[in-house]
């Protein structure tokens, strides 16, 4: 069982914390329930049952974990996909699998192709910029909660080795 104050992984709401343990009565049946909030919205309340799917609720990467996927800033872009439904469909598989190291990978990529579309005079399109919110959200708030550092100190850095890799 995960305790309040513990963070965690859930889905697409990134980052939440557990606030509280208790009781809450849902469709007429009561039952224990984490109740929690992602850190990218303090107001937001979930609840999540305590006897639920566990899969769904993530620890926070170790801290070697979280410099290992730092280094993937480092690499090459992968390549792109060019067709707008693919790649909102690979996306949201990424999103829904939580795997780290894809994400970091797809942000990477998405970073790279906003400095070449900066360097060209252009901006990146807006479906691609709402891409690269929703990854760096995902991924920067788990990251400097794991290395104890600020988001914005984690976007700085990271931003720095994708513009010193390029």
């Amino acid at each position: 069982m995960y305790q309040v104050g513990e963070y965690l992984l859930y889905g697409g709401h990134g980052v939440c914390v557990i606030d509280d343990v208790a009781e809450k009565l849902f469709s007429g049946k009561e039952k224990l329930y984490y109740v929690l909030h992602p850190i990218s919205y303090p107001d937001l309340k979930l609840y999540y049952p305590v006897d639920g799917d566990q899969s769904k609720l993530k620890k926070m990467l170790s801290a070697e974990e979280a410099k290992n996927l730092m280094n993937i800033f480092k690499q090459p872009a992968k390549v792109w996909i060019e067709k707008n439904t693919d790649l909102n469909q690979f996306f949201n598989s990424v999103i829904s699998s939580e795997n780290r190291k894809e994400l970091a990978e797809l942000l990477n990529t998405l970073l790279r192709r906003k400095l070449q579309f900066e360097n060209e005079g252009k901006k990146l399109p807006i479906q691609e910029t709402k891409l690269l919110e929703e990854a760096s959200n995902l991924l920067y708030n788990e990251l400097a909660i794991t290395l104890s550092t600020t988001k914005d100190a984690i976007s700085k850095q990271i931003n720095e080795m994708v513009a010193a890799s390029q």
